[in-house]
């Protein structure tokens, strides 16, 4: 074989990709309890599907609530559950902030809603 070319085994590839499979897919250098980040976004879900009904309800009889208290409130839990992370799942994180985002846009969006 001519020095510098590059040859793979893919017997071994093979071999490291089955035993990465095996491990699953939380490693090792996981920062988090994963039983507690999926209880966390279990409760972030279940707090988008209550705040999604009030915002129905109340759009419907455009009375009694502040929406953009409700929707300051969510975007500062939001950041907690971001703070909360930390470097222990980026990934997670990442996704949060992307949400978080949308949720801050959306605060902007009824602002102005209610300010016509």
């Amino acid at each position: 074989m001519p020095a510098g070319s590059f040859t793979a085994d893919i017997t071994a590839i093979r071999e490291r990709a089955r035993q990465k499979m095996e491990e699953g897919p939380v490693t090792g250098s996981y920062g988090k309890d994963p039983k507690e980040v999926v209880a966390v976004l279990n409760e972030v879900v279940a707090t988008e599907v209550v705040c999604w009904m009030r915002y129905t309800r109340h759009a419907i009889s455009a009375t009694g609530i502040n929406r953009a208290q409700v929707a300051g409130e969510l975007i500062t839990t939001y950041q907690e559950i971001i703070r909360w992370m930390g470097d222990g799942d980026p990934t997670t994180r990442r996704l949060l902030e992307d949400i978080l985002a949308d949720e801050e846009e959306h605060a902007d969006d009824l602002v102005d809603l209610l300010a016509t």
